[in-house]
C-alpha cells in the first residue's frame, strides 16, 4: 500500500534498508499514521530448538495474479560464524521473495532477517541475519526515526 526508496544496500548480506515516502498512488503519508512494527529481540539468547516464524512475499505465495504474504515455521537449527558475526541456521522455508522479510520468535519480536538459503538433494538450510548484526548505521537510523 506504500512506496519506498532504497536508503542503503549491503550486497554481502543481500539486504537493503528502505524508507516509505508516499502512498501507493503518490498520496502523502497521513501525518498521524503510525506504522506497525516489531520490537527487536536479542538473537544471542536463541538456543537450538527455539521456534521461528519467517514472514515474506515469496514467489510461491500466490497463484500468479497476486503475491500474498506467507508465514513458515522452523526452528533454530544451529549457528554459523561469518566475518560479520554469527548467523542463525534454520530449517524454516525461505523461498525466493521471503529473503529480506522478517524472522520473529514466539514472543513476536524481530529476531532478524532471512537472508540466505543453501539447497541440496537432502533439503534446505536457511540463514537468519540477527538484528544485532545489521549495519550499525541502519540501526541508528531506525532508532532515530522512532
Amino acid at each position: 500500500m506504500f512506496r519506498a526508496r532504497v536508503v542503503d544496500v549491503d550486497r554481502d548480506r543481500d539486504i537493503a534498508l528502505l524508507r516509505i515516502h508516499e502512498g501507493l498512488y503518490g498520496q502523502p503519508l497521513p501525518g498521524s499514521y503510525e506504522f506497525p512494527y516489531f520490537r527487536f529481540s536479542d538473537a544471542a539468547e536463541a538456543i537450538i530448538g527455539d521456534n521461528l516464524y519467517i514472514i515474506g512475499y515469496p514467489a510461491v505465495g500466490g497463484t500468479g495474479s497476486r503475491a500474498t504474504i506467507t508465514v513458515t515455521r522452523g526452528i533454530v537449527s544451529g549457528f554459523e560464524q561469518t566475518y560479520y558475526g554469527t548467523l542463525l541456521k534454520t530449517d524454516g522455508e525461505i523461498n525466493t521473495g521471503s529473503s529480506g522479510g522478517a524472522c520473529i520468535g514466539e514472543d513476536f519480536k524481530l529476531i532478524g532477517l532471512p537472508t540466505r538459503i543453501i539447497e541440496g538433494d537432502s533439503g534446505q538450510l536457511g540463514y537468519i541475519t540477527p538484528v544485532s548484526r545489521l549495519p550499525k548505521a541502519w540501526l541508528h537510523m531506525v532508532y532515530r526515526d522512532n
